[in-house]
């Protein structure tokens, strides 16, 4: 049984961690979206 318990603790800890780490990883993306429509805007590539 122990095992299982500690498989479950383990599983539980890194969903919490995920689901924190998501809403960062959103705002970066939306922040590369924005830089990226106004590289496009004056003519510069970010793609490098």
């Amino acid at each position: 049984v122990s095992p299982t318990v500690e498989n479950a603790v383990v599983s539980q800890e890194g969903n919490e961690t995920f689901e924190e780490e998501t809403p960062n990883k959103v705002i970066k993306v939306e922040l590369e979206i924005q830089s990226d429509k106004e590289d496009t805007s004056t003519g510069t590539n970010s793609d490098v």
